[in-house]
C-alpha cells in the first residue's frame, strides 16, 4: 500500500486528485473491483488516470454530437448518472469530474415522478444510464412534458486491458476551478417524506472534509458495500483518494450477502469495512447461525482495524454485541448529505461507541435545542434535543430559513456527565403523537422486533389514536407461516422492546398486524423504511384493526372469538389478570390487592383504555357497553368487578355521591395516629432546611432557584421521582439547565439534596434510604413546600383515595369542585386535610402545625427568558399558527390572568417563610391566591384581525390541508 511522505494540501478538484495519485501511487493499488466474490482486479494510480482519460475523451466526443440546447458546458451544466455502482459507473463519474462538469447521482430504484422531479429541478440536459436504467429513462423521456428535454447516453464499458499497440490516451487539459461557478456533486434525499430532494455538494468543500476525516482514521485498505449514489459511499471514495488508501468494492452485479462481505475481506486483505447498519444486521444473523463457525463472523470483524457504519443508527444491542461482546472497533459516524460529516464516536471508552462528539470543524456550528416540556421527556426523564446546523459551516449547502440555519430533524440525548457527548434517539418526524398528546418514540420497538430473523420490516402506527400498533412484514424465513405463528415467534423481542419504552408507548401482542413473506414495502436503497409511504400502503389494514377494536369497545365480540360465560369469580380473576398484565406488576414485583388503586400503581389513561377494551372482549355484557371512563370511575379490582357484574345483570349502578365520598375521605385521612412534637418557634435562620416536592416542574424548579441563594437556608431536600440518587440529581440539574437557572456558585449547588422517591407509595419511597439519612432529613426539616400533584382530569374523586397513598395533601392549583371533576374535588379534600393538620376543625384533631394553602393561577413563561412549556394550550396554539397562518379568535368576555412562573415562585417562597400566625389563632391555616392582579380580556388583541379565524375555520383549514374528514 502506498503512503504519503508528508502532509499534502487538499486538492480543489477530483482532476487534481487523480493527477496527484498518478504520481504518488503510479504502481500502487488505489481501486479493486471483483470479477467473482473472491477474484479482484487491482487498479493503480496510473491505471486510474489512464481509464478516466479514456472515458473522458469518449464522453467529450459524445457530447459534441448533441445540439446546443442539451450539450453540457462547464460546471454549470449537470450530467446525471443512473445505474448500479459498477466499475464503469465509478470511472464515468471521475471522468465527468475531470471534464469540469457537475454530476448528479440518481438511484435506479426511484419512481418515475422522482426521476422527473430531479431532472426538472436541476435543469439536467444529459443522462448517462446503464443496463435496465436505459429503458426506464427512455420511457420517462417519452412520457414527460415538453419542458423536460434531455439527451440519453449509454454508460460506456471501459476497456481495462488495451492491447500493447494501442496508443496511450491523449492528455486532458487541467480542470481549473471557477469560484463563481463551483463544480458540484448532486446527491438526492431518499424521498422518505415526499419527492426526492436534490442536494448540491460543492466539490472543493467535500474534498477538504475528506482529507480532514482521513487524517483521523487508520490508513488501511477499505472494503465498501455502499453504492456511489449514497453520500456516504461518495465520501468513502473521496476519503480513500485523499489519503492514498486502497478502496475495494463489491460487485454491483451481485447481492450484498454476509458471505460476499467475508469473502471480499479475505481476498483483498482489507483492514477496514465501510457499510450501513442494515448490512451489519445480517452479518449479526450470520454470526448467530454459525457461518464460519459460531461467532466466527464477529471474530473476523474484530481483526479489522475499523468497522465504519453510517446512514442510520446502529441498534444498541447489535453495537454492544460487536464492541463489548466481540471487541470490534466500531466507528459510527454521524453526518448529513446537506451538511457533511458532523460528529464522530467518543474516544473516552470503547463501550461508548454509540455516543458521538462534534468534529472540530463542525463543533462551532452545531446547536442542540431541547424539545417538549417537563413530562414530555424520554424514558427515565431524559430530555431530547433537536440538532440544528448554523450558518457558516463550509460543507452545509441547504438552509431552512432566511437566517441560514438547517434543522436536521434528528433528536439526541445528552450524556449525563460527559460534556459534548450525544446519542441519537429518533427522527423528529418519527415521533408518534397519540390522541392524548403523549409522544411515543417508535424506534426502540421497531429495532427490537426487526432484529428477529422472521421479520423483514416493522413499523409502529397510532398517530392520533389512543394506542399503538405495529405492522410486521414477515421475512422469507417465515414463508407459509400464519400471522399468529409469526407473532408467537417474535413475541420475546416485542416484550423486550416494550420493556425499554414508557407504558403508553408499548404495543400489545394483539396489536401486531402481520403481512405475508414476499410482501413488497417501500424502502430506500439503504434498506430504510419509507415510513409515510409504508403506513399509506397498509392504511386499509390499520383502519380495519381500529374498527375491530372499536367494535369490541361497544360490546360486540369479534367474529371467531369463543369467549365462554364467566361466573362472578371468573370476572374478578379476569379483571385482576388484565390489570396485572397491563401494569406489568409481576415484573415489578408489586402485589395487586382487591382494594389497590390502579392509578396509585401507575396506571395512565392509555392503559385504562386498554383495560376497558380487553374487558369488553372477555366479559359478555348482553349487548350493553361500558362508559368510556369506567376504569377511572371504578379504580380497583373490587370496584371494577362489582360494576361489571351489575352491568351484566342489567342493574342500575348507583354511584356514591361525590359529596358523601369526600366526607368519607376527609374522615379517613384526618385521623392522625401520633402528633409530631410541637414546632419550635425560634428556629435560627441558619438552620432552615426545606423539603420540596415537584422540583423538576416549571414552578418547582423556580422555587428551588429562589431558595438556593437565600443565606438563611442550609439545605433543600428535593423529592424527585427517580430510581437512584444519581438519577434524581441528573433530573434536577437538567431541569435547572433547560430553564436557564443552573447556579454558578458552588455553595448554592451544595445546598441541593436530591432524594429519590415514589410519591405514590405509602412512605413516598424514602423508607429505603439509609436510616441515618432519613433521620437527618426528619430532624432538620423546618419547612415543607409540596408542589407536586398528578394532573389528570379523567380521574374520579374515588381514585385519589389510594390504599398505597394514604397521605393526601397538595399546594397545587385549585379547580372549583362544582365542575364535577375528580381532580378539583380532590383539591377540596386536600385543603380540608391541611386545615385539620393545622389548628384543626374544632374537633380536637389539630396538630398545631402552621399550614398555608396557596391557590396558584395560570402560569406563563418567566420574565427573563420567556421559557413556557410548548405543550400547554397557548404556546401550542401559537406554534400551530406558524403552520396554519392564522390564530383562533376567542369570542366572549373571558378574562386571562397569566402570572410569570418566576414571579409565582418568589410569591410561594415569601408566603412559605412569612411569620404571620399567632399562637392560638383559629385561622392559622391561611388561604392565599397567587395570581396576577391585572387581567386581559383578549390575549391576541395586538394581532392583525385578518390573522384571527374562528375555531371552526381553523379546524376546517387543517382538515382540508391534511385530507382529514371532520366528524
Amino acid at each position: 500500500m502506498g503512503s504519503l511522505p508528508h502532509a499534502e494540501q487538499p486538492c480543489l478538484t477530483l482532476d487534481e486528485v487523480i493527477r496527484r495519485r498518478a504520481e504518488t501511487h503510479a504502481s500502487q493499488t488505489l481501486l479493486s473491483y471483483p470479477t467473482t466474490d473472491s477474484d479482484f482486479v487491482n487498479y493503480t494510480g496510473a491505471d486510474l488516470d489512464r481509464l478516466t482519460r479514456l472515458a473522458a475523451h469518449h464522453y467529450a466526443e459524445a457530447f459534441a454530437q448533441l445540439d446546443e440546447e442539451t450539450r453540457p458546458n462547464g460546471p454549470s451544466s449537470t450530467v446525471a448518472l443512473v445505474g448500479v455502482s459498477s466499475l464503469d459507473y465509478y470511472i464515468t463519474f471521475l471522468a465527468l469530474q475531470r471534464l469540469g462538469l457537475s454530476t448528479m447521482f440518481i438511484s435506479p430504484r426511484l419512481a418515475d415522478q422522482g426521476f422527473t422531479h430531479l431532472l426538472t429541478s436541476t435543469h439536467c440536459t444529459v443522462v448517462i444510464a446503464s443496463g435496465p436504467s436505459q429503458a426506464d429513462m427512455s420511457r420517462i423521456r417519452s412520457l414527460s412534458s415538453p419542458s423536460l428535454t434531455f439527451a440519453l447516453i449509454p454508460l460506456h464499458p471501459i476497456t481495462t486491458s488495451p492491447s500493447p499497440s494501442a496508443p496511450p490516451p491523449k492528455p486532458l487539459p487541467p480542470c481549473t476551478p471557477d469560484p463563481a461557478h463551483p463544480q458540484r456533486f448532486i446527491i438526492h434525499s431518499g424521498g422518505t417524506t415526499g419527492l426526492p430532494k436534490p442536494v448540491p455538494l460543492v466539490a472543493r468543500s467535500w474534498l477538504a472534509q475528506a482529507a480532514a476525516i482521513a487524517a483521523r482514521m487508520p490508513r488501511a485498505t477499505t472494503l465498501s458495500t455502499l453504492p456511489l449514489f449514497h453520500s456516504f459511499g461518495l465520501a468513502t471514495l473521496l476519503r480513500c483518494l485523499a489519503a492514498g488508501a486502497p478502496l475495494a468494492l463489491l460487485s454491483a452485479a451481485r447481492p450484498v450477502t454476509a458471505g460476499a462481505v467475508l469473502a471480499a475481506l479475505d481476498a483483498t486483505g482489507a483492514g477496514a469495512l465501510v457499510t450501513v447498519p442494515y448490512v451489519l444486521k445480517f452479518l449479526g444473523e450470520a454470526n448467530d447461525e454459525g457461518e464460519g463457525g459460531k461467532g466466527g463472523v464477529f471474530e473476523r470483524l474484530a481483526r479489522l482495524q475499523q468497522v465504519v457504519a453510517a446512514g442510520s443508527a446502529v441498534p444498541d444491542a447489535l453495537g454492544d454485541a460487536l464492541v463489548v461482546g466481540a471487541g470490534v472497533r466500531l466507528f459510527h459516524l454521524y453526518g448529513l448529505t446537506e451538511c457533511g460529516a458532523l460528529m464522530e464516536p467518543s474516544r473516552v471508552a470503547p463501550e461508548l461507541w454509540n455516543w458521538v462528539t462534534p468534529l472540530p470543524d463542525a463543533a462551532p456550528f452545531l446547536e442542540f435545542e431541547r424539545v417538549g416540556g417537563e413530562g414530555e421527556d424520554g424514558e427515565g426523564g431524559e430530555p431530547l434535543y433537536h440538532l440544528t446546523v448554523l450558518p457558516g459551516l463550509a460543507a452545509k449547502v441547504l438552509s431552512d430559513d432566511a437566517s441560514g440555519r438547517y434543522a436536521t430533524k434528528d433528536l439526541f440525548r445528552r450524556h449525563p456527565s460527559l460534556p459534548n457527548h450525544w446519542k441519537f434517539a429518533a427522527r423528529l418526524d418519527d415521533i408518534v403523537v397519540l390522541v392524548n398528546g403523549e409522544k411515543a418514540d417508535p424506534v426502540p420497538l421497531e429495532v427490537a422486533v426487526t432484529k428477529n430473523p422472521l421479520v423483514a420490516a416493522a413499523v409502529v402506527f397510532g398517530a392520533g389514536r389512543d394506542a399503538l400498533g405495529m405492522v410486521v412484514v414477515a421475512s422469507e424465513r417465515a414463508a407459509g407461516w400464519s400471522g399468529d405463528e409469526v407473532v408467537r415467534g417474535i413475541l420475546p423481542d416485542l416484550q423486550r422492546g416494550n420493556e425499554g419504552v414508557p407504558a403508553y408507548a408499548r404495543v400489545a401482542e394483539e396489536a401486531v398486524l402481520v403481512m405475508a413473506a414476499g410482501t413488497k414495502w417501500p424502502c430506500t436503497d439503504k434498506g430504510t423504511v419509507v415510513r409515510k409511504a409504508f403506513l399509506r400502503q397498509f392504511e386499509g389494514e390499520i383502519e380495519a384493526f381500529y374498527a375491530r377494536r372499536e367494535e369490541a369497545r361497544s360490546g360486540a365480540e369479534e367474529e371467531g372469538d369463543e369467549v365462554g360465560p364467566l361466573d362472578d369469580a371468573g370476572v374478578r380473576d379476569l379483571v385482576r389478570r388484565t390489570v396485572r398484565g397491563e401494569l406489568r406488576l409481576a415484573e415489578r414485583g408489586v402485589a395487586l390487592a382487591d382494594d389497590s388503586d390502579f392509578f396509585a400503581l401507575g396506571m395512565d389513561s392509555l392503559q385504562a383504555t386498554n383495560v376497558r377494551s380487553r374487558l369488553l372482549k372477555g366479559v359478555s355484557l348482553g349487548g350493553r357497553s361500558l362508559a368510556t371512563n369506567v376504569v377511572f370511575d371504578h379504580p380497583s379490582v373490587e370496584l371494577l368487578t362489582t360494576h361489571l357484574l351489575e352491568v351484566r345483570a342489567g342493574q342500575e349502578n348507583e354511584q356514591q355521591s361525590a359529596h358523601d365520598l369526600a366526607m368519607r375521605l376527609l374522615e379517613k385521612y384526618t385521623t392522625f395516629d401520633q402528633p409530631p412534637p410541637a414546632p419550635s418557634t425560634a428556629t435560627p435562620p441558619e438552620q432552615e432546611s426545606v423539603l420540596l416536592t415537584g422540583a423538576t416542574g416549571a414552578l418547582g424548579i423556580h422555587i428551588l432557584s429562589t431558595l438556593l441563594p437565600n443565606p438563611a437556608i442550609r439545605t433543600v431536600h428535593c423529592l424527585v421521582r427517580a430510581p437512584s440518587a444519581a438519577t434524581a440529581l441528573s433530573r434536577l440539574t437538567a431541569a435547572l439547565s433547560r430553564s436557564h437557572l443552573h447556579p454558578t456558585n458552588p455553595h448554592q449547588l451544595s445546598k441541593i439534596s436530591a432524594i429519590p422517591c415514589d410519591l405514590s407509595s405509602p412512605d413516598h419511597g424514602i423508607a429505603s434510604l439509609p436510616p441515618a439519612m432519613l433521620a437527618a432529613i426528619t430532624a432538620t426539616t423546618t419547612r415543607v413546600i409540596h408542589a407536586a400533584w398528578s394532573v389528570d382530569f379523567n380521574r374520579s374523586l374515588r381514585s385519589f383515595d389510594a390504599a398505597e397513598n394514604p397521605i393526601l395533601e397538595s399546594l397545587h392549583p385549585w379547580t372549583a369542585v362544582a365542575d364535577g371533576m375528580g381532580y378539583g374535588q380532590s383539591k377540596w379534600v386536600a385543603e380540608q386535610i391541611i386545615r385539620n393538620g393545622g389548628a384543626g376543625d374544632g374537633g380536637g384533631r389539630g396538630l398545631g402545625l402552621r399550614t398555608r394553602i396557596l391557590r396558584v393561577g395560570q402560569l406563563c413563561g418567566d420574565t427573563l427568558h420567556g421559557m413556557w412549556n410548548p405543550s400547554e394550550a397557548v404556546p401550542a396554539t401559537v406554534q400551530a399558527a406558524l403552520s396554519i397562518g392564522a390564530l383562533p379568535f376567542v369570542n366572549g368576555d373571558e378574562e386571562l390572568s397569566w402570572l410569570p412562573v418566576d414571579v409565582a415562585a418568589r410569591a410561594v417562597v415569601e408566603l412559605a417563610f412569612a411569620e404571620t400566625e399567632t399562637e392560638g389563632d383559629e385561622e392559622s391555616c391561611k388561604v392565599w391566591h397567587v395570581e396576577n392582579e391585572r387581567r386581559h380580556s383578549q390575549a391576541l388583541d395586538p394581532c392583525d384581525s385578518r390573522l384571527l379565524l374562528s375555531w371552526t375555520s381553523c379546524t376546517d383549514s387543517i382538515a382540508n390541508a391534511k385530507g382529514i374528514q371532520m366528524v
